[in-house]
């Protein structure tokens, strides 16, 4: 059976079975963000049986590279060979039967503890507890191939890089934190099973080869059902996703895995068949998908795109003459500039008309509005879809964030006893005087030019502010000293601010002072900081993905996560600059790079999301690395 599985390997390779796995990690992703608790809960429990194949397959070339997938001489443990069945192969299914009959035992009473959340999320349950055994026995296979001699574990660097020290302390140091979430501990579990398995530099090739073809593929099924059932019916475009946020960010997981494409195409032998082909599909799929993401306004996103273009040409044409480089970095610039621009129209149709002939629309949670929402008997000349100008204002509003005041409206007004008395909030002009209790208003005569209407009952919850910010009503300190953001009672803001950079700038700026303020070296029990941006609105996340770790796990964490990520950029860019690394290095690159920019604005810290998996996944070709046969044996 091993020497069939070999054969199969060698013939066949992994690159499907790892390209299988990355559509799996997109799947999920997808899930993570569209379902409810107990499907989303489901999902992310899946994760540790996409990676598990990957490990499987590396664990088995791995062995295949040390003993042809026969069997050693007897070992120190007393295992002997499969050709010499004896006291070790005992030993081993005593050891193996031991585990699954134990963890099978306390599987079950666990799930019998924990049965009470309800019926639908015992399927959750029991797929967490089949991955704590499958896990278990991937353990003890790694402790056999690691310790008892039947893998070599010589690298091309020392076999515990300072990358491999700095994500084992990382994620250590979340597990001793005094936080409450699970996924630091199953994620030093499940990618400490794959990180510890060293290969050759032709399988970590092959491995992110499979997971670039994965995540294309994802995309086409995701755009592909987006484009069925999901009107564009509203500004920001939201694709097969419930936040557009998310939409935008996996649209850029994509767009690395097709950057990545062109370098492995534009690097081969010019006579490669189909070479010229591969070049242009490349070329305008990630045109498509920069209009996509400028459909889906995210800023950030946006910005991500922008930048990480901007070093990827610049490490593209290092290859190439340098006293033309700048010829060829401004050529290639102008031409994906022009196929974006070529492409929009089409993009705009596609996402416009498509969807309107299925007539079979769906929504997620609280998206459907009745006044707003196209409904499948509605023609396809629908004025509720979004037309061209329609898309333009909102995008000017995005850069001068005056869509933030329509959110926060949209938001207020769903709150429990929403009235107009919340209006105050957003609006930009009205009667201080009716502000507060007599008794109150003469203490806030700085504050009143800041202040709209608002009810007396409204108000009097607010705790009056002893500092405040002239230009945006942002409250730097309380009277009673509690930090503002803590609560309801104490905002960061009092009224949303009118000045557009400091609606775009201030109010994350804010946030991260409120994070900030709040960090210390253990972290916080809640899974997530709660910070109240307005009196009737608060986010559950930082909007930093580096101050989110921080505040979760502890100070640590935060800096060990930040260190490790720009490690592995500088050192992956200095490769490429020197004109090594490939097109691997490229999407190494660009995943890592994307991880850093999205990380400085937005959270992608959350189990499941594919660019958070991705991030790890990238980091195995700069962890482990098994020397070549021919330097092993002149050892």
């Amino acid at each position: 059976m091993r020497e069939r599985l070999a054969n199969l390997t060698n013939k066949y390779g992994c690159r499907v079975l790892y390209a299988l796995c990355a559509f799996g990690l997109v799947w999920i992703d997808v899930v993570r963000c569209n379902g409810a608790g107990h499907e989303w809960q489901m999902a992310v429990n899946l994760t540790g049986f996409c990676i598990l194949p990957v490990i499987l397959c590396r664990f088995l070339k791995a062995r295949k590279a040390v003993d042809g997938f026969g069997a050693v001489a007897s070992t120190a443990d007393g295992m002997q060979s499969a050709e010499k069945p004896g006291r070790g192969r005992w030993l081993l299914i005593l050891v193996y039967g031991s585990w699954f009959l134990l963890s099978g035992i306390c599987g079950i009473l666990y799930y019998r503890a924990h049965a009470e959340y309800g019926s639908a999320y015992n399927p959750a349950l029991a797929v967490g507890i089949l991955e704590v055994v499958a896990y278990g026995s991937v353990a003890i296979a790694l402790w056999r191939t690691l310790f008892a001699g039947k893998s070599n574990t010589k690298c091309t660097s020392a076999p515990l890089t300072v990358v491999f020290y700095l994500w084992m302390g990382m994620l250590a140091w979340c597990v001793l934190s005094v936080n409450e979430a699970i996924w630091p501990l199953w994620f030093l579990v499940m990618f400490g099973a794959l990180f510890l398995q060293p290969a050759s530099r032709e399988d970590n090739e092959e491995l992110l080869r499979g997971l670039a073809d994965g995540i294309i593929l994802g995309f086409f099924w995701v755009q592909g059902r987006a484009l069925l059932y999901r009107p564009y019916d509203m500004p920001r475009y939201h694709g097969y996703f419930y936040n557009s946020n998310s939409n935008a960010m996996f649209y850029f997981l994509t767009y690395a895995a097709v950057l990545a494409k062109l370098s492995d195409i534009r690097r081969k032998d010019a006579a490669c068949k189909g070479r010229k082909a591969g070049l242009l599909c490349f070329s305008l799929l990630a045109a498509v998908l920069c209009d996509l993401a400028i459909f889906s306004l995210g800023r950030s996103t946006m910005l991500t795109f922008f930048l990480t273009t901007l070093i990827w040409l610049i490490c593209e044409e290092r290859f190439f003459a340098d006293r033309i480089f700048f010829l060829r970095f401004f050529r290639k610039g102008l031409a994906l500039v022009l196929a974006a621009a070529v492409c929009f129209l089409p993009v705009y149709g596609a996402i416009r008309y498509v969807p309107a002939l299925r007539h079979h629309p769906i929504w997620f949670w609280d998206e459907y509005d009745e006044q707003k929402s196209w409904r499948s008997f509605d023609g396809i000349d629908s004025d509720r879809f979004v037309s061209l100008p329609e898309f333009m204002d909102a995008f000017l509003g995005r850069m001068r964030s005056e869509d933030t005041e329509e959110v926060l409206k949209e938001y207020t007004s769903q709150l429990p006893g929403a009235s107009e008395d919340r209006e105050w909030m957003c609006a930009g002009a009205g009667d201080p005087a009716a502000l507060l209790p007599e008794s109150k208003t003469a203490s806030l005569s700085g504050l009143l030019p800041l202040l709209t209407r608002t009810s007396v009952s409204t108000a009097s919850a607010v705790a009056l502010p002893s500092r405040t910010e002239g230009s945006g009503g942002k409250v730097l300190a309380y009277a009673d000293g509690v930090t503002p953001g803590r609560d309801a009672e104490h905002p960061l803001y009092l009224t949303l601010p009118s000045f557009p950079g400091e609606r775009i700038l201030g109010i994350r700026a804010a946030i991260y002072g409120y994070v900030i303020s709040e960090l210390n070296l253990f972290g916080h029990v809640p899974v997530y900081p709660d910070v109240w941006l307005l009196p009737g609105f608060h986010l559950l996340h930082a909007h930093n993905g580096f101050l989110q770790m921080a505040y979760n796990f502890g100070i640590p964490a935060g800096l060990l996560l930040l260190l490790l990520n720009l490690w592995v950029i500088i050192r992956v860019l200095r490769r490429l600059l020197r004109k090594e690394g490939g097109w691997q290095g490229v999407f190494v690159l660009t995943v890592q790079l994307g991880f850093f920019l999205q990380g400085l604005t937005e959270n992608p810290l959350f189990p499941g999301r594919s660019l958070l998996l991705f991030f790890f996944l990238t980091l195995l070709p700069e962890i482990r690395e098994r020397k070549p046969s021919e330097e092993r044996s002149a050892e």
